[in-house]
């Protein structure tokens, strides 16, 4: 949308109008078809930085976007979940998403709950929290 320019151009009204309905629908339709009642990824394609708001030179990622799997949801207009999932060699932490169909939030949740039940990393065990 960035290079779309104007909110009020042609382009970004296909993105929002055309474009964003079809990929909800396209995903949905294939949890469907598959029998599925969410998609469960890795929050990240790489483990986060140390920090945030400034530059780490110890930190490495190899992926050309470490937030793309982040980008299915919200521009599929479908809800997700993330849940601690454990912590690299580094000892960052690592999430687990859940993605599911519109009005899926009850399912989400249960299957978050689910996991965290069974996970080692339950309620935070071995996670740091501030």
């Amino acid at each position: 949308m960035k290079s779309a320019g104007k909110f009020k151009s042609d382009e970004v009204q296909s993105i929002i109008y055309e474009k964003m309905p079809a990929l909800t629908n396209t995903v949905e339709q294939t949890m469907i078809k598959n029998g599925v009642d969410a998609l469960i990824y890795p929050t990240m394609r790489c483990v986060a930085s140390v920090r945030h708001d400034a530059k780490d030179s110890t930190y490495k990622c190899d992926s050309g976007d470490p937030y793309a799997a982040s980008y299915l949801a919200s521009s599929a207009h479908l809800p997700e979940i993330s849940v601690p999932a454990g912590r690299d060699s580094q000892n960052m932490p690592i999430g687990l998403s859940f993605a599911g169909a519109q009005d899926s939030e009850r399912i989400l949740l249960g299957l978050a709950a689910a996991y965290e039940k069974i996970s080692p990393y339950k309620n935070g065990d071995g996670l740091e929290l501030d």
